[in-house]
């Protein structure tokens, strides 16, 4: 086993030595071992997903995260996958007027169940792979590859044999081979065989998540978090040929010109290397102020496409003439992280495919910079949120402009709850903002210490003051949203804080996760509560704003005691027995800092703890224009702001894991399930079930018996 510092060191994290802060030493050894036991951890305590019929967004565009584009048929089509949980297949012949073709929805879950962070096509243009967090956790499946047939959408097979989730996949250039990288650090090599693929061989050597994958003709290169490259033979069974250690920080993209004879890699150091075919060094390609996220290279290999990851703005494209490196264009026209980018070449027109941005919008453009088109849904990320305090209008905002952390940008609507009306605004008056204050209790980050620690982020440790005091300290962690970005006081017991990846929890004056509370799929970058906390609101970059009551919110005691190393082994991942945390230096936390034992602890016991799971009583999808709305209850109730609002949501109703799901709009269940007043009535009764109250069959029940007939 390696020591916690170099496990950190493994992760990528920067490690300081401070004097005088007590038990820092101990804290970042010990969040050393218990992040590699995280990563293997991915899932636990979500209960069985016994639910079939989802109500889902349909905006136009994708609505979380784009994970993976790339052009195909001849740069006539494109193809778009994203943490929304679907792939998008466009027709861009007509680069000024994109049109969706269809949409391939796979068997999805709350939460992570269902995202999709990886795709690929094979050269015949037949076969698609599908990876990600595709199934629930701990189940084998989660880790699996779908491979369907691109034009029917259907499930042709699945591959099994990695033990955590897909980041990455690639097929070689003649479709012999297929390879998946996963984050349990290998690299699986499937083989073509009749009309399907088969397990061929595992490539080992990695000592953290494999994110990146690239094919030439005779070789394959693979990117890992661990900070290197491994090159291998493709056409001598994948024999090792070189580690390449030159980048200083993850890496997360990697790719090989089309003629095979150059690679480049691109690292969160901000440097993009350029390598021969062997893995000899040529020279540093690019430095820049951003982060390669994503690269691609044109297919007469003249240019190269990098994505943007910034540690802040601007957020910057660049395409660079390729070898040379110089900068052809610095495209600036997405306003935050774009991690997939694709070139390609029509007529001798050079067309570039960029998806990211606060509206995870896919943007085709040319190589002077001029935007050609934008695919992007009717609404946009929310970063503010306010509410009354009867709980009665909620507001929010579109518009970035950070004041602070708990208020990223002014509020421009409101949303009227009993006369569901949505109007502009052009004051705050009458709506509260989240309070990070109460009663001589302050909530705040402490960025310098989480850097101490070897956290992800700045926000990523919570701190509870009361007169200077640290009561708490809340660690937030790679498989529960990464770090605070808004939080506030419910009251003088509770607070509540979102993260990214759609983490919201309550919890308690200890630290510990009173509840969680499932439904959004983005990063939550704001949250009101009203001043009895009843009720809170949460936007975020998922395009909504979430309304959620907590008046019946009950305290947690796990107790004062230590974890119980027995409920916790029984919660772990397979790959448990590689990693196990120190008691001892646990133990010795405890009385240098009670405070950090304590935070230690709860990151431990939220794995087996139980944590009550709270659904959003209303959602409210809103345009960016403030024109067209629709809202919708967990029972699938419905309304909006006209019937022609209704085409932006539909019911995905899955058929299982080995086939494709199937879709509902909500226009074909207007006049059973459109229902204004009963959502009012849930609005007034939160606590009541509005199903037995309106006498119908509950949409999940009504839908699977209209698919069986």
């Amino acid at each position: 086993m390696m020591d916690g510092k170099n496990l950190l060191r493994r992760r990528g994290f920067k490690m300081k030595e401070v004097k005088g802060q007590k038990g820092v030493r101990e804290v970042r050894v010990i969040l050393g071992v218990f992040l590699a036991i995280v990563l293997g951890m991915g899932a636990l305590a979500h209960g069985t997903e016994s639910e079939k019929v989802f109500l889902r967004l349909d905006p136009g565009g994708h609505t979380a995260m784009i994970r993976s584009l790339f052009f195909f048929d001849h740069g006539k089509r494109l193809i778009s996958a994203s943490d929304d949980k679907t792939i998008r297949i466009w027709d861009v012949s007509d680069l000024r007027r994109p049109k969706l073709i269809r949409t391939i929805r796979g068997e999805m879950g709350r939460g992570w169940f269902g995202k999709v962070y990886a795709i690929s096509l094979d050269p015949a243009e037949r076969i698609l792979a599908v990876g990600g967090c595709l199934y629930k956790r701990g189940n084998p499946l989660n880790y699996a590859i779908r491979l369907h047939d691109l034009k029917s959408g259907k499930v042709l097979q699945v591959l099994k044999g990695h033990e955590d989730v897909i980041n990455a996949l690639a097929f070689s250039p003649d479709g012999k081979y297929l390879a998946s990288g996963s984050g349990d650090n290998t690299v699986i090599i499937w083989k073509k065989e009749g009309k399907g693929y088969r397990r061929y061989k595992r490539l080992k050597g990695h000592e953290d998540a494999i994110y990146a994958l690239s094919f030439s003709r005779e070789r394959l290169a693979t990117g890992s978090l661990d900070h290197t490259v491994r090159l291998y033979d493709v056409k001598n069974a994948f024999r090792l040929i070189k580690v390449l250690k030159d980048h200083d920080d993850k890496v997360e993209a990697v790719s090989f010109s089309p003629d095979g004879r150059r690679l480049v890699t691109g690292s969160w150091d901000k440097r993009i290397l350029l390598y021969d075919r062997d893995g000899n060094l040529i020279r540093e390609f690019s430095k820049k102020e951003t982060r390669p996220a994503a690269l691609s290279f044109s297919p007469d290999g003249r240019f190269l496409l990098s994505g943007s990851l910034p540690d802040e703005p601007p957020f910057t494209c660049y395409l660079y003439e390729f070898p040379s490196g110089k900068v052809k264009a610095a495209f600036k026209g997405h306003k935050n992280t774009v991690s997939a980018v694709s070139a390609t070449q029509r007529d001798g027109r050079l067309i570039l495919a960029t998806g990211g941005g606060k509206a995870n919008e896919i943007l085709l453009w040319d190589e002077a910079g001029r935007i050609l088109s934008r695919i992007e849904s009717v609404g946009t990320a929310i970063f503010s949120a306010a509410i009354s305090p009867d709980g009665k209008k909620v507001g929010f905002g579109f518009t970035s402009k950070p004041e602070s952390q708990n208020n990223l940008a002014p509020l421009e609507f409101s949303f009227d709850l009993m006369a569901m009306k949505l109007k502009k605004i052009n004051s705050e008056k009458g709506l509260l903002r989240a309070r990070d204050e109460r009663s001589g209790l302050e909530l705040s980050t402490n960025p310098l210490l989480s850097q101490i620690m070897g956290l992800y982020y700045p926000e990523s440790l919570l701190e509870v003051k009361k007169g200077g005091n640290v009561l708490a300290r809340i660690i937030r962690h790679d498989i529960d949203g990464y770090r605070h970005d808004c939080f506030g006081f419910l009251n003088d017991r509770f607070f509540i804080s979102g993260g990214t990846q759609g983490k919201v929890f309550v919890y308690n004056l200890r630290g510990e996760k009173v509840a969680e509370l499932v439904g959004h799929e983005g990063e939550v970058w704001a949250v009101a509560v009203t001043p009895d906390g009843k009720w809170a609101v949460t936007g975020a970059s998922d395009q909504t704003l979430r309304l959620w009551y907590l008046g019946d919110i009950k305290d947690v005691n796990w107790g004062d005691e230590g974890v119980d190393w027995e409920r916790l082994k029984k919660a772990r991942p397979g790959t448990w027995k590689n990693w196990y945390p120190s008691r001892n230096e646990i133990a010795s936390l405890r009385s240098s800092d009670p405070v950090q034992w304590r935070a230690v602890v709860n990151l431990l016991k939220a794995f087996y703890m139980p944590i009550r799971k709270i659904h959003p009583t209303l959602t409210l999808f809103p345009s960016k224009d403030g024109k067209e709305w629709v809202a919708w209850t967990p029972d699938g109730y419905f309304t909006g702001s006209s019937p022609s609002a209704l085409r932006l949501i539909g019911y995905h109703i899955n058929q299982g894991f080995y086939k494709q799901a199937k879709w509902v709009s909500f226009s074909q269940l207007y006049d059973i399930y459109f229902r204004p007043d009963l959502i009012k009535y849930k609005l007034e009764n939160p606590t009541v079930d509005i199903s037995k109250k309106s006498g119908l069959p509950s949409v999940n029940d009504y839908l699977l018996r209209r698919m069986k007939h």
